[in-house]
């Protein structure tokens, strides 16, 4: 005789005697049952601007970050009056007077 169990997920799907179930933890630790289908549906909606944010956005903010800081290094360096033989003489001091 064959009995069959169903167990809430939370989502719109059970799952019955036989399947296979993932146990996740959320960052409270609660533990949760699902499906390997309805975790991998979690997985890329979380990669998809779901929950996580929008990863492309991300990207342009960091690239614009770097842009800036790379503006700014630049200004630096043009302000910087001292001739190749001196910036090497500079950092080869720094490197043996902090021990590097």
């Amino acid at each position: 005789m064959t009995r069959y169990v169903s167990v809430n997920t939370g989502c719109s799907e059970t799952l019955e005697a036989g399947d296979r179930v993932l146990f996740v933890t959320d960052e409270a630790g609660n533990v949760c049952l699902t499906s390997p289908k309805t975790f991998i549906h979690a997985v890329w909606a979380n990669n998809h601007g779901g929950n996580g944010g929008d990863s492309g956005d991300d990207v342009r903010r960091m690239r614009d970050n770097d842009r800036q800081q790379m503006q700014e290094i630049s200004e630096q360096d043009a302000l910087d009056t001292r001739t190749n033989d001196e910036v090497t003489d500079a950092v080869l001091q720094a490197l043996i007077t902090n021990g590097g």
